[in-house]
């Protein structure tokens, strides 16, 4: 199956007041192929969505790889979601729904 996300060796840090940093997430490895269904959990405040900021684009990493459909992600995510799931967004029906015809 191919590999849709690949997370690899991700830090994140942020700048606090004083000069100090605050580190969010390390040595995070992530894999998700196509098709698998995941979920995040953890208690509040652990980087549940810092990481997917970082995977959609909206953050950097401030160390490691984010990789989605083979590609670095450096900003988010446009138009090519449809392409990451198997279908076009715009004309499929949601999984689960029927069409009339």
């Amino acid at each position: 199956m191919t590999t849709l996300v690949q997370v690899q060796e991700i830090e994140k840090s942020f700048p606090l007041r004083g000069g100090s940093t605050y580190l969010a997430l390390k040595g995070i490895d992530l894999q998700i192929r196509k098709g698998e269904f995941i979920s995040l959990i953890g208690h509040s405040g652990c980087g549940k969505s810092t990481l997917l900021n970082m995977i959609a684009g909206l953050d950097l990493p401030t160390g490691g790889t984010v990789l989605v459909a083979g590609e670095s992600v450096r900003r988010p995510v446009s138009g090519d979601i449809e392409n990451w799931s198997g279908g076009d967004t715009k004309t499929d029906p949601p999984r689960g729904t029927s069409q009339a015809r």
